[in-house]
C-alpha cells in the first residue's frame, strides 16, 4: 500500500489532470526514497536508443510501442458496465444506472510495483477522474512486484519492458524482447 504522506505532490497533480504538459522520461525509472513515480495522461518513458516507448495514454490504457505499433498494454481501457436495482412503486420494472471504469494515473510505487490506479464513476458524466481523490482510486492493474522496493522500470532497446530488483534480476517483463 502507498503511503499517503508521500502523495500528497501526487493527489495536487491529479487534480490538475490535462493542465499540466506531458512528461518524457529517459529510461530507467528509479523510485527515489521509496517516493512514488507517476505516469499521467501522455506521460512517457522512452529507451536509450529512442526507439521503444511506454506511454500512459488518454485512454487509460499503458502501453509499449515500437514506432507506431503497440507491443505490450495494460488492457485498462474504459469499461463499461449497468447495475440494475429494483424500481420503486411508481416504476414498471428495474432502475438501471450505466457506470464506467476508466484508469486514471500509473504509479512506479517505491516498493517495486507498477500499478494502474482508476475510479468509477457515472457514465453519463464522463472520466471519473477529476473528481475523484487518487486515494480513492482502485488498482485496475499491477505487475506484481511489490515486494522488491528500490527497483527499477527500464524500457530496454530490445524492445522489452522490465522491472528489475536491487539485485539486477528480472522481477517481470513484458515478454516483448529482441525486436
Amino acid at each position: 500500500m502507498i503511503n499517503i504522506a508521500k502523495l500528497i505532490a501526487g493527489i495536487v497533480a491529479i487534480s490538475f489532470f490535462g493542465s499540466a504538459q506531458a512528461t518524457e522520461r529517459e529510461t530507467p525509472l528509479r523510485t527515489v526514497n521509496n517516493a512514488p513515480i507517476f505516469l499521467y495522461y501522455n506521460d512517457g518513458v522512452i529507451s536509450r536508443d529512442g526507439r521503444f516507448r511506454l506511454v500512459f495514454q488518454t485512454d487509460g490504457n499503458l502501453v509499449l510501442y515500437q514506432g507506431q505499433s503497440p507491443l505490450w498494454s495494460s488492457e485498462t481501457t474504459p469499461t463499461y458496465f449497468s447495475i440494475s436495482q429494483p424500481g420503486g412503486p411508481n416504476t414498471n420494472g428495474p432502475f438501471v444506472t450505466n457506470m464506467v471504469n476508466y484508469a486514471c494515473v500509473a504509479v512506479f510505487q517505491g516498493d517495486g510495483n507498477l500499478v494502474v490506479y482508476g475510479a468509477t464513476g457515472l457514465a453519463s458524466s464522463g472520466n471519473p477522474c477529476q473528481r475523484t481523490s487518487f486515494a480513492s482510486m482502485k488498482p485496475f492493474w499491477n505487475s506484481r512486484t511489490s515486494a522488491y522496493p528500490g527497483s527499477t522500470l527500464e524500457v530496454q532497446d530490445d524492445g522489452n519492458l522490465v522491472i528489475y530488483d536491487t539485485s539486477s534480476i528480472a522481477r517481470w517483463n513484458s515478454r516483448t524482447c529482441c525486436r
